[in-house]
């Protein structure tokens, strides 16, 4: 069983959706970057995930973004 991350807010899916717009990065490449599919960026950015993610997910967001993992999901980065 994968180890999974329980989101209590949609504070991670605004970064995520703030920093790929701030990196000028596609689906495409964020989903070669995260290993997961197109779709699966496209509900992150949208906020449409309606389950938990996998951890690896979330901790490979941090690196791609050059941001520490508890700040990509419990600040607001989009002050």
């Amino acid at each position: 069983m994968k180890p999974l991350f329980i989101l209590q807010d949609d504070l991670f899916f605004r970064n995520f959706s703030y920093l790929k717009e701030k990196y000028c990065l596609s689906r495409k490449a964020l989903s070669r970057l995260l290993g997961v599919s197109i779709y699966m960026v496209d509900d992150m950015e949208k906020n449409r995930c309606n389950y938990d993610l996998p951890l690896k997910v979330i901790s490979r967001s941090s690196l791609i973004f050059g941001v520490e993992f508890d700040d990509l999901v419990s600040k607001d980065l989009t002050v």
